[in-house]
């Protein structure tokens, strides 16, 4: 009788486990509703307390079976900054900010065929009374909305790019005149 139960529970877990791979999805996941794919990615993973801004490379990517219009000025509508549990001696630090276009993108519009991608490079600024010593994540919004003007057929929607970790620690002196 055990041995028949623990089959009977082994038959489930590979039933359960082939699921998630043929849906490609882990429990909590759901499938993405959006054509794009937004991606960061940082060149460094760590900055110097008192540096202004943080590179960043974004990159937009059709993920569905037909061309998509957007509007680049969308990238960056919204930059959320979180520091990782107990990683600063003061607590817990949010910052979110929205922000204007993307400089040099209004009214900009690209087409993006099936499995083509937009990259650009971002600089997010960091507010120096803000980015104590300590480990953050940070996000970037899209909203494709910003840079529309009415236009037909271009992509409206919004979506969030990965978490993408780094930290802000001290850096030697010839590392800070950098910024």
């Amino acid at each position: 009788m055990e041995r028949r139960r623990k089959r009977g529970i082994q038959l489930r877990a590979v039933v359960l486990a082939l699921s998630f791979v043929v849906s490609g999805t882990m429990p909590g996941q759901t499938t993405p509703s959006n054509p794009l794919l937004f991606r960061l990615v940082l060149p460094r993973s760590t900055v110097c307390v008192g540096e202004r801004q943080l590179d960043a490379e974004s990159e937009l990517r059709n993920v569905s079976e037909h061309p998509i219009l957007l509007s680049p000025s969308g990238i960056r509508a919204q930059v959320s900054f979180v520091n990782r549990a107990s990683s600063l001696e003061d607590g817990f630090r949010s910052n979110t900010i929205s922000t204007d276009p993307v400089p040099g993108s209004k009214g900009e519009v690209v087409t993006l065929a099936p499995g083509e991608s937009y990259r650009r490079t971002l600089k997010l600024e960091l507010a120096p009374d803000f980015f104590a010593p300590g480990f953050y994540m940070v996000q970037v919004g899209y909203s494709g909305r910003y840079g529309a003007g009415g236009r037909e057929g271009l992509f409206l929607g919004t979506l969030n790019s990965n978490e993408v970790l780094f930290e802000v620690g001290g850096c030697a002196a010839s590392s800070t005149e950098r910024h």
